[in-house]
């Protein structure tokens, strides 16, 4: 995956997993081979985006800053 390997990895599985990936834009290359160990020069590429969770992003830092700030000083006291 570019911007996470920086190698080809080389798996005899079918599905590929990725942990802990940072919001962002990626993308996965796909490279098969056949059972002569023959590999096809076509990669196939897949673009991925991962967004933010949602207590981490702009709208919800809005809503925090309404809430914060909206908040009458009265009810700090309580």
């Amino acid at each position: 995956m570019d911007g996470v390997d920086d190698e080809w990895i080389l798996s005899d599985r079918r599905f590929a997993t990725y942990t802990n990936m940072n919001p962002g834009d990626y993308v996965f290359n796909i490279k098969g081979s056949n059972g002569d160990g023959i590999w096809n020069e076509n990669i196939r590429k897949i673009n991925i985006h991962i967004s933010p969770p949602w207590y981490n992003n702009w709208t919800a830092y809005s809503i925090y800053a309404a809430l914060f700030f909206g908040t009458p000083i009265w009810c700090a006291k309580i």
